[in-house]
């Protein structure tokens, strides 16, 4: 189903990103890459088994469909600003609204897992739309970012790579754990990954090897997994 749409905001991409999408082996490799990295958290920290899981800014839902291939997931819902985008995606499984990052439509401790991948560098309030996500999480659910490290984001925009000004703001892991901690999440995991933003054979086995020798801040993308925890919000922020 799609809901309502809602007013634009920068950063919203529209039906030209799906098409781009389905002809540019780049942004399928970024696709592909991203999802491997959340699979391997939720499998890490949930299993196989989920029962309701939320992309937000799912775009085309065509991470959500990767999701639901390799995991055995109940409910799978997908929230995007745009209307158009949501509907390229012809899955009968999904749940598919449209709404906003900042004031997601969803009850208090909904969702066992939340998945923004590269999302929060769009948003205008980042700790709002963090505060949002641990207000729809269960408790003990699973928050899991992903976004861009600033420095390469600087450089693909110089070379023309991505067009400037798409993002709001890119934040280092850093400030991603200091946001994230100060919402009362825990943090569960941090990692860099994606050598390179088209991808080339043995580039994950390379990948492993730059993170044995502490090379890994030359990777491009950044992961952060968190926690719904009452416990070490409490004990964290009294």
């Amino acid at each position: 189903m799609i809901g309502v749409w809602v007013k634009s905001q920068k950063g919203v991409l529209s039906i030209e990103y799906h098409e781009e999408r389905e002809r540019s082996h780049a942004l399928k490799y970024r696709l592909t890459r991203r999802t491997n990295e959340v699979l391997k958290v939720i499998k890490l920290y949930k299993g196989n088994e989920i029962e309701n899981l939320c992309d937000i800014g799912t775009a085309d839902g065509m991470m959500l469909d990767l999701l639901g291939q390799n995991l055995n997931i109940k409910t799978a819902v997908g929230l995007d600003f745009s209307i158009e985008l949501l509907r390229t995606n012809k899955n009968p499984a999904l749940n598919l609204l449209a709404g906003d990052a900042l004031k997601l439509p969803f009850k208090e401790d909904s969702f066992d897992v939340v998945v923004a991948t590269a999302v929060i560098e769009h948003v205008s309030d980042a700790g709002n739309m963090l505060g949002e996500c641990w207000r729809i999480l269960k408790e003990g659910g699973l928050c899991i970012l992903t976004t861009p490290d600033p420095f390469f984001e600087h450089i693909a925009t110089s070379v023309g790579h991505l067009k400037d000004k798409q993002h709001v703001k890119t934040f280092k892991l850093s400030e991603l754990v200091y946001l994230l901690k100060a919402k009362g999440f825990q943090i569960l995991k941090t990692e860099k990954f994606m050598m390179s933003p088209i991808g080339f054979p043995y580039e994950v086995k390379i990948e492993r090897i730059m993170k044995l020798v502490k090379l890994d801040f030359l990777l491009l993308n950044q992961l952060v997994a968190a926690q719904k925890t009452s416990q070490f919000y409490s004990s964290s922020f009294a």
